[in-house]
């Protein structure tokens, strides 16, 4: 249930549940200021062929370090994927929606790993 109240913001029992995913997917790279979000969102409005193009805070953060003989995994390409098909409306992702869903992501890992 704590977990919920995080995205109550009203106290009513209801959540965004864009806020959670978003919080979810950026697990470890949640911005670390507003620049990062401004940013990206300054590439805005893009269909997801050339969000997924866009430079994020989270591509170097998100680098692939696994072992060598490990299948390749594209985690920052991943995250870009999910940001976008939970953020978008009509095939296109506005600024506006990104910024405002973007800056109520919350620090979750350190949730989880107290609490799971």
């Amino acid at each position: 249930m704590c977990i919920v109240n995080n995205f109550d913001y009203n106290a009513d029992g209801l959540i965004n549940w864009r806020d959670l995913i978003n919080s979810l997917i950026l697990i470890q790279s949640l911005p670390t200021n507003d620049d990062n979000i401004q940013d990206l969102c300054n590439q805005l409005p893009l269909d997801k062929e050339n969000f997924m193009e866009a430079p994020a805070w989270f591509d170097e953060l998100e680098i692939n370090a696994d072992n060598e003989n490990a299948l390749k995994f594209e985690r920052a390409r991943e995250i870009k994927r999910l940001i976008f098909e939970v953020n978008s409306f009509d095939s296109q992702i506005s600024k506006e929606c990104l910024g405002h869903a973007l800056r109520k992501t919350i620090p979750l890992g350190e949730f989880l790993r107290n609490y799971v």
